[in-house]
């Protein structure tokens, strides 16, 4: 491609990134709290940030190691805990309240910003030309599954960045292995001691609770004295292996569900033997893997300890997360991702899945066009999903969502920059072209959807209108309810400027809730001609991204068509029952207290 060409790849992909990067502020502001696992930040950042504000030390570790094995989570958004709570001292906001909450999601663009350019960096490494890692930025920037979390305090940006970060480390580490002799016999010991203390951690602490610390830093100790026995030096891959692993072990202690970035990296390493072979097992692959495994252990104990300064246990909680990956259809499995991307990402989903069978016709063996690190990562990918799919319709153990999906999405694309690369001339032109036009048609149509959408939380803020205040028979909901979900009640509406009161029956709201399976249609609306429609917008759950969530395929039907609303009715003329206690009746809705 002509130089002209590849100054304009990269001012292309400046210029969307800045783009993405300004859309993403103005989706600051709403929907954050709107699922329920966000309810672990209040729970645990607000919390680590509280006790450690108090002086609590031991309050503040068990907070951080809480539920869901995220520590890396928690501490991430730590300072922006802090900085809440010191605004509330000030100003008496509070930590829930919607305008507090920009502070927490204030950091998300930044994050999504990173996200980008780690992406970029890899490409570089991989595909042959930089601008082919331009125009594949370009297309991944583009991705709805890049815009969606701005919103929320979850912490699926943050993990993918970091375990970028890891995979291009790790492929650098590649490029410069070393040689010499490999320690077997110090390794061997170190690695024994290892896995002794590693098979009778569980036990001994059944019995001897109170060793849970001691135990938990022999267990570091060793697993450091296992990484110097690998080490020959830190001057080359050895210090670039060992940081790959750390930033790999952080990654997965922000979001473990995307352990596939981790595995992928060990296998890399393992099979990445010669320079100019896809697959080939040496013995300095070998040390490499073990390095890079290591590492990863090492900040797995490190959280443990840190956990069993709190009294509890990360690893422990770490063991129960396979049985909540179960929302959904198991039968969705092999053909899961092409499917989602068509239906969520339009014309730039298609444009990448039709690259992407070029690529894979351009990359059989004796037509490869393409360095074998390149065909390595792929391969590599693409055997992991293969896997994952194999547990969901065979095993029926784990489900795909599009934010699990999300973790081979990038080898996707790569695959389909080789077959941009495959063709020849002017066409490669075209079609480069083409896909960036498509990543923009599919954003431009996420994004004209994704503003009409309404979060409960956000409605009842803005209207003043108290869940807990309304009686139970004027809160309606369409389908069957989640019971998980975490209600939006005035916990999460701290702050409102409310004009209800309890056992109000002034209004009616519609859909306020999670719905979890088709069920029944269900009689919504308020009888009589009392009551008049005071707020409609579509449900932010039958935003076309969302409904693939968790969500089966019968009921992503029924929630894009006609749509899941959220609706809110006020009775036109209030009665004597119906108004602020001790208000006159004039007709007229007045604030309450309270």
């Amino acid at each position: 491609m002509s130089p002209p060409v590849e100054r304009l790849a990269g001012r292309a992909f400046a210029a969307v990134l800045a783009l993405v990067t300004g859309y993403h502020v103005t989706l600051l502001g709403q929907g954050a709290l709107a699922w329920g696992d966000e309810g672990l930040y209040p729970k645990y950042s607000v919390g680590a940030a509280t006790a450690l504000l108090d002086g609590s030390w031991g309050a503040a570790a068990a907070a951080l190691a809480g539920w869901g094995s995220r520590p890396g989570e928690y501490l991430l958004r730590l300072p922006a805990a802090m900085l809440q709570l010191l605004v509330q001292e000030r100003t008496g906001l509070p930590v829930l309240n919607p305008d507090s909450l920009r502070i927490a999601t204030a950091q998300n663009v930044l994050v999504s910003l990173g996200l980008g350019l780690a992406f970029w960096r890899v490409s570089r490494l991989l595909l042959p030309a930089r601008w082919m890692a331009d125009v594949a930025s370009i297309a991944f920037v583009l991705l709805t599954q890049n815009q969606i979390w701005v919103r929320h305090l979850l912490p699926y940006d943050a993990a993918m960045l970091v375990h970028f970060v890891a995979l291009h480390v790790c492929l650098r580490g590649c490029l410069m292995q070393g040689s010499g002799a490999f320690q077997w016999k110090r390794s061997a010991l170190t690695g024994s001691i290892l896995g002794l203390l590693l098979l009778a951690y569980p036990f001994i602490f059944f019995r001897y609770r109170s060793l849970g610390l001691p135990l938990a830093s022999l267990l570091f100790a060793a697993c450091c004295a296992f990484i110097v026995g690998l080490r020959r030096d830190w001057r080359g891959e050895g210090r670039l292996i060992l940081m790959g692993g750390l930033a790999s072990g952080i990654a997965l202690s922000i979001y473990p569900a995307y352990y596939a970035f981790t595995v992928a990296c060990g296998l890399l390493l393992f099979v990445a033997g010669k320079s100019d072979r896809v697959i080939a097992v040496t013995r300095e692959s070998i040390r490499m893997s073990l390095l890079f495994g290591a590492a990863v252990l090492s900040v797995m104990l490190g959280f443990e300890m840190l956990a069993r300064v709190g009294g509890v246990s990360y690893l422990g909680g770490a063991r129960l997360l396979a049985g909540t990956i179960n929302q959904g259809s198991f039968d969705e499995g092999f053909v899961f991702l092409a499917t989602y991307l068509l239906a969520v990402d339009g014309p730039g989903g298609l444009a990448i899945i039709a690259l992407a069978a070029v690529g894979l016709w351009a990359l059989i063996p004796g037509r490869s066009v393409v360095d074998p690190r390149a065909s390595r990562v792929i391969l590599v990918f693409s055997c992991l999903y293969l896997a994952y799919a194999f547990q969901s319709v065979v095993l029926q153990k784990m489900v795909f969502t599009g934010r699990y999906a999300r973790m081979y999405i990038p080898a996707l694309i790569w695959l389909a920059a080789i077959g941009l690369w495959s063709l020849r001339g002017q066409v490669r032109h075209v079609v480069a072209l083409g896909w960036v036009t498509a990543g923009v048609a599919g954003f431009a149509i996420f994004a004209s959807e994704y503003r009409l959408v309404g979060y409960p939380i956000d409605v009842l803020y803005r209207l003043g209108i108290g869940y807990e205040d309304l009686v139970p028979e004027n809160v309606r909901v369409e389908f069957l309810p989640l019971r998980a979900y975490n209600l939006p009640v005035k916990a999460v509406t701290a702050g409102a400027q409310y004009i209800t009161h309890p056992n109000d029956r002034r209004f009616v709201i519609v859909n306020f809730a999670l719905p979890s399976d088709v069920g029944p249609g269900l009689d919504t609306n308020p009888t009589g001609s009392n009551y008049s429609l005071v707020h409609d917008s579509l449900h932010f759950i039958s935003a076309r991204s969302f409904g693939w969530e968790g969500a089966t395929a019968g009921l992503r039907e029924r929630l894009y068509r006609p749509g899941f609303r959220l609706e809110v009715f006020r009775a036109s003329q209030p009665s004597a029952n119906n108004l602020c206690p001790g208000q006159a009746q004039t007709g007229q809705l007045l604030r309450c207290q309270g």
